[in-house]
């Protein structure tokens, strides 16, 4: 008479195992979901124990909640020293009160939709596993949460060329919906948006993306700088300063708020 019970109960328990281990992550349904491209129903029956689950999607959804990369899953680990860089600059963010982020071809990371970090991540020379992948994507999920953050919001200063607006990354549909959601994220008071235009000619933006992070605990400001190959800190003061001074000089030769709104909106309605 219990031979049907022991599945269901066992069900249950992982249920509420992941679901917990979800809610340490401080991950909602819908950051899990996009980061195990599954929908957030199918997680929520599965954490309901109204579903079975495969013993490996059991490892995927702990890798994603409860385990950073290491260097034995990294399918190159002469690349660790970047993704370890990388990881420690999400470490760093979550404490910082403000970000300046400057980005030559891509949507600032803070900004992306689901759809355009997917395909972003796609592209990457740094090698991922398929849990790595899914692990990446949920995190910059969560780290956009900090924008709304209604006790401590992250402030983030953006400043970002026509170029990365115009990149074709996915389809026309989600080109159009990652635009769109520039524009809402702009609407945001803890962001500001601007766009370098693509007629500005020969600026020192061509140096390449950058990102600095600016503390109110007494800590120095630290730069970042990220590339095909890996990540790393810039920590000397003179470098850091060299950092917010071409920061400063983009600023000023970017768009206002409002006529940089307006190229957003108008590359959206082309699409």
């Amino acid at each position: 008479m219990n031979s049907g019970a022991g599945p269901t109960i066992k069900q249950a328990q992982l249920g509420r195992l992941l679901r917990q281990l979800r809610n340490d992550a401080q991950m909602t349904l819908k950051d899990a979901a996009q980061g195990l491209d599954m929908s957030a129903s199918t997680i929520g029956r599965i954490e309901r124990g109204e579903s079975g689950i495969p013993a490996d999607l059991v490892q995927t959804m702990t890798d994603l909640y409860d385990r950073p990369p290491t260097v034995d899953n990294v399918t190159n680990p002469e690349l660790f020293a970047g993704l370890r860089e990388n990881r420690r600059y999400e470490e760093l963010e979550a404490t910082a009160r403000r970000v300046w982020d400057v980005q030559i071809t891509t949507i600032p990371t803070l900004l992306q939709t689901g759809a355009y970090a997917r395909e972003v991540l796609k592209a990457s020379m740094v090698p991922r596993s398929p849990r790595e992948h899914r692990m990446q994507l949920a995190m910059r999920m969560v780290r956009q949460r900090r924008l709304k953050d209604a006790e401590r919001p992250l402030s983030l200063e953006a400043v970002v060329h026509e170029m990365a607006l115009r990149w074709p990354v996915g389809d026309e549909i989600s080109r159009r919906a990652q635009l769109e959601h520039l524009v809402k994220c702009a609407e945001l008071d803890s962001v500001s948006l601007r766009v370098l235009p693509a007629d500005l000619g020969p600026s020192i933006a061509m140096d390449g993306a950058f990102t600095i992070l600016r503390f109110d605990d007494g800590r120095p400001d630290i730069g970042y700088l990220e590339n095909s190959w890996g990540a790393m800190h810039v920590q000397q003061s003179w470098q850091v300063e060299a950092c917010k001074l071409c920061f400063e000089t983009l600023s000023e030769q970017a768009l206002d708020r409002e006529d940089s709104m307006t190229l957003i909106k108008t590359i959206a309605n082309e699409l």
